[in-house]
């Protein structure tokens, strides 16, 4: 006589009897826990693919609304020096604008000053631009434990400074950045914990700035 703990097979069930009453009955909690870990891998992968995988980044910081066209026209100079970084075929360039004056900045709690925070723990973030009203904040005392000054120096920054005035590039004129809205440029420090030779972690950025000075960029018509 057989034992209830003996398990029936298909053979003797069919598929669809054994699938409920002996499978589905005895290993319910396991299968259900597979298919969760199976979904939820799925989407982190699929994330992953999809998300956009920028070349550069750069912080675009300003107290006055920045027009449509001088971001657009800022973003793609940015891009025709920097190239194809990630060699996937495309340029693509996340010029990430944030709008901070004396209204929105004012509680450290407003989502824009949070943002602005956050872009100082992202490693692959090295240059700001900012409006003078920015720049003038963030280059108070305090401010070098945030933005090199010997990066700065390399561009025509007085000693100790913190900001690359820009405010003199024809480009940057010539695709609207002018009154009120000229730029300075800030090189971020490089956090301790990130091993990317000095080299390395600043080429980009050296560019970019290198680029905006001479105006040496490619704009669309």
């Amino acid at each position: 006589m057989r034992s209830d703990d003996e398990r029936r097979t298909i053979k003797e069930l069919g598929f669809k009897k054994w699938f409920t009453d002996v499978l589905w009955y005895h290993y319910k909690m396991w299968i259900l826990g597979g298919i969760a870990v199976v979904l939820a891998a799925s989407v982190i992968i699929f994330s992953a693919t999809q998300r956009e995988r920028f070349d550069v980044t750069v912080v675009l910081v300003s107290s006055q609304t920045v027009p449509t066209r001088p971001y657009i026209d800022l973003k793609t100079s940015i891009g025709s020096v920097v190239g194809d970084v990630n060699g996937d075929g495309e340029i693509s360039v996340n010029l990430m604008y944030i709008p901070l004056n004396d209204e929105n900045a004012a509680s450290q709690a407003s989502a824009y000053s949070s943002q602005f925070t956050t872009t100082f723990l992202n490693s692959e973030i090295v240059l700001y631009l900012m409006d003078e009203y920015n720049m003038r904040i963030n280059s108070s005392k305090g401010s070098e434990e945030i933005f090199n000054a010997q990066k700065a120096a390399l561009f025509g920054a007085a000693e100790g400074e913190l900001a690359v005035y820009l405010g003199e590039s024809k480009l940057l004129r010539d695709i609207g950045f002018t009154d009120g809205l000229e730029l300075y440029a800030m090189f971020k420090n490089k956090p301790y914990n990130v091993k990317t030779p000095d080299a390395m972690f600043y080429a980009h950025a050296e560019m970019i700035v290198d680029g905006l000075q001479k105006g040496e960029y490619t704009l669309y018509e």
